[in-house]
């Protein structure tokens, strides 16, 4: 249904009230924006601050473990080289022991034993003689090359006290004489140590592990200085981009986000949006919802009116404005039924090119919605979400 809206109504607008009410809107929008970056802003500082905590920690324990690391290795290196000592010491020893035995192995293979004898040999009292004689120095010589023997099993068990490799495989050299002859016992010989003891080992494997801890950490560090800087520069960006639509006017089509309609609802008032432009033709538009009949008695209702505003270029522009204006009240539930509204400019005065800096005349629809079938939402009409309505306006010129 389309009507003028009454000339008592239209004296109580005020430009630069639509224009201080879309302002602070603006403004309050902006800031609430700015807090929550800030409290997220605060959050990624905090957790910057226990991961540098942490870093420090873990280079102060990787300071200690490196040299707790580098004393094992020097301890090593000097243990290695006493066991070289030891084991050149015991190569020789052994060596002189096998040179022995081969010795007393062939004296002995040379030697008569003093039972073969003739006892019709002219010689044989003088040969027994020599014989008993030979046999003693060999005795004596066996004695001696036992204890060098006993000598040697007691430096290789000090080796193996000293922990130097007694689990691995081992090389056994074993000596034998003939079943006359001395029999020399076997000789283990211990294969080289390590070149690191297993303590060293153990130290590299807890330093390689704090570094990958520390490497890990940095990384963690990276990310966040790199999300740092990404908020950083989208909060940057709303801002500019704040700045920037409160220094540019919007083009149509225009969606209008009307917020709090409840307390409207209750106030009874007027509800202006923020201006903006005909994208086809540069003419300037202002809005407003009436809900002033909200409570009424009768059919409780919401109106929407427009109306011309000042621009810049109005004396270059074509008037009086001619145009058909479509307003979509969205549907939440069901965008396929949107409650739309038409109409026309119908020569109205309204469209005229604004004088002395306002256009106190309005015009549109008295009745764009019922309060009823704005607030009862039903399975496939919900026009009010959170508290607010959405509202798209488009404008088509005429030729």
């Amino acid at each position: 249904m389309k009507h003028k809206c009454p000339q008592t109504l239209l004296c109580n607008i005020s430009q630069q009230e639509l224009a201080n009410k879309q302002n602070l809107g603006l403004l309050e929008e902006s800031l609430l924006k700015h807090e929550e970056h800030s409290a997220e802003l605060d959050e990624v500082k905090t957790k910057l601050e226990v991961a540098n905590n942490m870093n420090s920690k873990l280079s102060a324990k990787l300071t200690v473990v490196s040299d707790k690391y580098d004393d094992l290795t020097r301890e090593s290196t000097d243990q290695q080289e006493k066991n070289d000592a030891i084991q050149r010491n015991q190569s020789e020893l052994i060596q002189t022991l096998q040179d022995r035995v081969k010795m007393l192995e062939t004296q002995l293979s040379n030697t008569p034993s003093p039972y073969r004898f003739s006892p019709t040999s002219d010689l044989g009292d003088e040969t027994e003689t020599k014989s008993d004689l030979q046999v003693s120095n060999l005795e004596n010589e066996n004695v001696k090359l036992l204890e060098k023997i006993d000598q040697l099993q007691f430096e290789n068990k000090q080796l193996r006290e000293n922990k130097i490799d007694p689990e691995t495989d081992e090389e056994i050299i074993e000596y034998s004489s003939d079943e006359e002859g001395p029999s020399v016992e076997s000789i283990v010989l211990p294969k080289p140590i390590f070149s690191q003891s297993k303590q060293a080992q153990d130290a590299k494997l807890k330093l390689q592990a704090h570094i990958d801890k520390l490497a890990h950490i940095q990384s963690i560090a990276d990310s966040i200085d790199k999300d740092k800087h990404d908020f950083i520069t989208k909060i940057a960006r709303i801002q500019s981009t704040a700045m920037r639509r409160k220094q540019e006017t919007p083009r149509t089509p225009y969606v209008w986000l009307v917020d709090s309609v409840s307390k409207q609802i209750e106030k009874e008032g007027l509800v202006y949006c923020q201006p903006f432009i005909s994208d086809n033709s540069g003419h300037k538009i202002g809005a407003l919802l009436d809900f002033s009949m909200a409570k009424s008695s009768h059919q409780p209702s919401i109106g929407f009116y427009v109306t011309m505003l000042p621009g810049n270029n109005d004396k270059k522009l074509k008037w009086p404005f001619r145009a058909d204006f479509r307003v979509i009240l969205l549907n939440y539930n069901n965008n396929d039924k949107c409650l739309v509204e038409k109409f026309t400019d119908s020569g109205n005065i309204a469209f005229q090119m604004p004088l002395k800096g306002k256009n106190l005349n309005m015009f549109g629809l008295t009745k764009f919605i019922t309060v009823a079938t704005l607030t009862n939402p039903k399975e496939n009409r919900l026009y009010v979400k959170k508290d607010r309505m959405e509202l798209h306006i488009e404008v088509k010129l005429k030729n």
